[in-house]
């Protein structure tokens, strides 16, 4: 037992914050174990980069050092006594917050960084409500970094955190400060634009206005956006993310979900700009030789009608996008339907890798969840008449269902072939209309939500229980995604005890 209580205080240390303690490891810096208790003001520091200690921000008083001592920079003692809210702390975080505004413009109202901004938050808890600086300020011509980014000079408080993660996270470089003093600003090396698919992460966590989105430049002021918890589709790693949508229903943009399990706090800009690709050349009314012309309603009882008939005839085709949800009553049609099923691969790809950061090279969102759920699949579909497609690859393809000379009842997002070829085909939704969940390359399963509804008014999920409705099995009619993945947890040993409250924001791994 002392031997216990001897590695455990080699382990960790006790440190008090005004007032309250906490417990955490050795070799913490402070601001990790303040952020136990309470947050603490901080532009520079970012858990996932490395410490740079330069804007001075997370001043605060510790017992036994004379100066306010910077938090991320201070290595936590056993015994530490901190203080955040005493006045010699409020002034120190006062001064710095002058300095940090002498050249920076007011321009909140036009910045697109309003509303989420930390200067402006800070500046209201810490700041003063006038300014004694009666100079001009310093300014700079804007720059472009890239065909996503814009660097916005004279909004840069000289935190690095870009700078570093080029560095660190990227491995691309590309980024570095130039100039010194108050004419410091970041800048590219000459002729190599941040063309790297990482790049979307610097506006992320620029922590004031100074990097900005060219795809979100004055499109949207933040707190008119409800932000969604989705994950992304674009390859097995399964990112998570946050969709923002407007009042409208209308997606302004797609930004990573910290998940420190799963992507920590990064994504690539495949999947961060998938949805302009996505929603190019969609299909959003029903087609096909019969289809076409017909509503939604009517379509889908034909589909669903010509799919029962087809029993015994038929090849269940599935995406490998679709969620487990839709797998899952996918098999329960097959079954139904006394089909094999078959999966529709997306083109093969080779993994990207940084320095930090893997983009996967399976395309494929949900291969472990079909692995799980539909269990022994057929190859080819020559062999029937009938082929169903239940989803198809982002870019509405099924290579060799498209060779087929066998009937096809289609569901996709494309204006392509297979639709065209389709004796009905109905429009499918789109990622960020869909719920449920998927499981990663990893076996970590994430839920994802809808953010807005499907333009047909109708989802896959629905479409394929309307399915199964005709071909005698209603019992999955008016079920939501979360009723189908409680029916899966029961007949699916690895996603037993499992639900969509207990996937929360961040999931499960599932049980070896």
């Amino acid at each position: 037992m002392a031997e216990a209580v001897a590695t455990e205080q080699k382990t960790t240390a006790t440190v008090t914050v005004d007032g309250a303690t906490v417990e955490v490891k050795k070799g913490e810096m402070l601001i990790e174990a303040i952020s136990h208790l309470k947050h603490i003001p901080h532009y520079c520091y970012h858990p996932g980069l490395s410490i740079a200690g330069n804007c001075r921000m997370c001043l605060v008083t510790v017992e036994g050092i004379p100066k306010p001592a910077i938090a991320c920079a201070t290595e936590v003692k056993d015994g530490m006594i901190c203080h955040t809210l005493d006045d010699k702390t409020a002034e120190a975080r006062r001064i710095v917050l002058e300095f940090l505004l002498i050249n920076h413009p007011l321009d909140c109202p036009v910045c697109d960084k309003s509303g989420e901004c930390m200067l402006q938050d800070f500046s209201y808890e810490y700041g003063q409500d006038r300014s004694r600086f009666e100079e001009h300020k310093v300014t700079a011509d804007n720059k472009v970094f890239s065909d996503h980014v814009i660097y916005d000079t004279n909004r840069c408080i000289s935190c690095t955190r870009c700078v570093r993660f080029m560095e660190e996270i990227d491995g691309f470089g590309g980024l570095c400060m130039v100039q010194r003093g108050d004419h410091s600003k970041v800048d590219i090396f000459p002729g190599r634009p941040v063309d790297t698919l990482l790049s979307g992460n610097i506006v992320d966590i620029c922590p004031v206005g100074a990097l900005l989105s060219k795809d979100f430049l004055y499109q949207h002021r933040v707190w008119w956006l409800e932000k969604t918890d989705s994950v992304c589709p674009m390859c097995s790693k399964n990112c998570s993310i946050e969709i923002d949508t407007n009042l409208e229903g209308d997606v302004k943009r797609i930004r990573p979900r910290e998940n420190e399990r799963v992507n920590e706090w990064w994504m690539c800009d495949i999947g961060r700009y998938a949805l302009t690709d996505l929603a190019e050349n969609r299909l959003e009314s029903p087609a096909g030789t019969e289809g076409a012309g017909k509503s939604m309603k009517d379509a889908i009882q034909l589909f669903a009608s010509k799919a029962a008939e087809a029993k015994g005839k038929a090849k269940v085709a599935v995406s490998l996008f679709a969620s487990n949800e839709e797998m899952f009553l996918a098999k329960k049609l097959a079954d139904k339907l006394e089909a094999k099923i078959a999966v529709i691969e997306p083109a093969k790809s080779d993994a990207i890798k940084f320095r930090k950061f893997e983009i996967s090279g399976d395309r494929a969102a949900n291969r472990t969840g079909a692995a799980l759920i539909l269990g022994e699949t057929a190859s080819g579909v020559d062999d029937v008449e009938t082929v169903i497609v239940l989803g198809t690859n982002p870019d509405g393809s099924a290579p060799e269902i498209a060779k087929s000379k066998a009937k096809l009842l289609v569901l996709t997002n494309k204006i392509a072939d297979l639709a065209k070829k389709a004796v009905v085909a109905l429009p499918a939704a789109l990622f960020t209309e869909r719920e449920g969940s998927y499981v990663n390359h990893d076996n970590h399963v994430q839920r994802f939500k809808r953010a807005t509804f499907p333009k047909s008014g109708f989802g896959d999920l629905q479409i394929i229980a309307e399915c199964l409705k005709a071909a005698g099995e209603a019992r999955y009619a008016d079920l939501s995604a979360s009723g189908v993945f409680d029916l899966l947890a029961k007949e699916i040993p690895a996603f037993a005890g499992m639900s969509h409250r207990s996937l929360g924001k961040l999931g499960e791994k599932i049980r070896d």
